[in-house]
């Protein structure tokens, strides 16, 4: 959410911390269903993102936080390739689609 970031500074953030906050328990949430966790990334009803109260402007920031961690893991120093892969795609859906979702 830092808006002046002095490294990768083409890279979009989110304006709204609890709509990142937001994203990433619930891209956690995914991730602990284990095996399943891209299929239900796909499948899964965003409804729930944010007690579905999130307006559209807001899933628009929230995907923004999803794929700028997604763009900014550092693999290996982070996690093993596996799981980046793994995590990269969940956030990589989500993003996409709370952006295809949204009205706005």
């Amino acid at each position: 959410t830092n808006q002046n970031p002095v490294s990768q500074q083409h890279i979009g953030r989110s304006g709204n911390r609890e709509n990142a906050e937001t994203v990433l328990q619930y891209v956690t949430s995914i991730l602990l269903k284990g095996d399943g966790a891209i299929e239900y990334a796909q499948t899964s009803d965003l409804r729930v993102v944010g007690g579905g109260k999130m307006t559209d402007e807001d899933k628009l920031d929230a995907a923004l936080a999803a794929k700028t961690v997604a763009s900014r893991l550092c693999v290996p120093r982070d996690m093993s390739a596996p799981a980046a892969k793994i995590l990269r795609a969940v956030l990589t859906i989500v993003a996409e689609r709370l952006t295809t979702e949204s009205s706005v």
